[in-house]
């Protein structure tokens, strides 16, 4: 055997295997076809999941708006039981403040659902369900006996201070949502009025609670 003949046999020993089985997957990963059905499939499921998450969103504002007035409403009745019992009188006015805010947005919120969604069966008790009521009352509960442990142990101040900014902050954050929920401005106008006072009361006693 001469040394070319050697040097092809060489050659034909370290040829890759599978040669044409990989020459054909090749030209299906390639295939246009393929990459059109591929991008088909990803985009329908990008729309079927926005789809929902936007649908989800809007057929939600209705029971938010209710959950919203009854949290409002529970919390500030909780409040109103303390609030004489408070010492400090800075405090007492931020109090005030925050009830006259409440009151407002809670009217023009009561007017607003009175008109949009009227019949006998957009009650609370109808829209939330019991399970929510329920929770949103433990809630309440919660609260109050948070309020009546620190009254009895001397720091009803401090904590009256706390749970009160902590609700507005919850309220501003159940306003944004339900704003990024509809698209009727008439709601959007309403809450983000609402937004921007509880911000201001809110910047105001994170300045009380750091200067003390």
């Amino acid at each position: 055997m001469d040394r070319q003949e050697y040097l092809n046999q060489i050659s034909a020993s370290n040829k890759p295997a599978n040669t044409k089985t990989n020459g054909k997957f090749g030209n299906i990963l390639s295939s246009k076809i393929l990459w059109i059905v591929v991008g088909a499939v990803v985009l329908f499921i990008i729309l079927a999941v926005l789809g929902s998450v936007i649908s989800g969103s809007k057929s939600g504002v209705k029971e938010k708006l209710y959950s919203f007035d009854m949290h409002m409403d529970n919390s500030m009745d909780v409040f109103d039981k303390y609030r004489n019992k408070v010492k400090s009188s800075t405090l007492r006015s931020y109090y005030t403040t925050l009830s006259s805010l409440i009151v407002n947005v809670s009217g023009d919120l009561d007017s607003y659902m009175a008109e949009k969604y009227t019949g006998k069966n957009n009650t609370a008790k109808k829209v939330l369900g019991e399970k929510k009521i329920d929770q949103l009352n433990l809630e309440k509960d919660a609260l109050e006996n948070e309020l009546f442990e620190a009254k009895i142990n001397g720091n009803l101040d401090r904590v009256f201070e706390y749970k009160m900014t902590y609700e507005i902050a919850t309220f501003m954050n159940e306003e944004s949502d339900i704003a990024n929920s509809t698209n009727d401005s008439d709601l959007v106008e309403i809450l983000v009025n609402s937004y921007y006072s509880l911000e201001n009361l809110h910047n105001q006693m994170s300045g009380f609670s750091e200067s003390k």
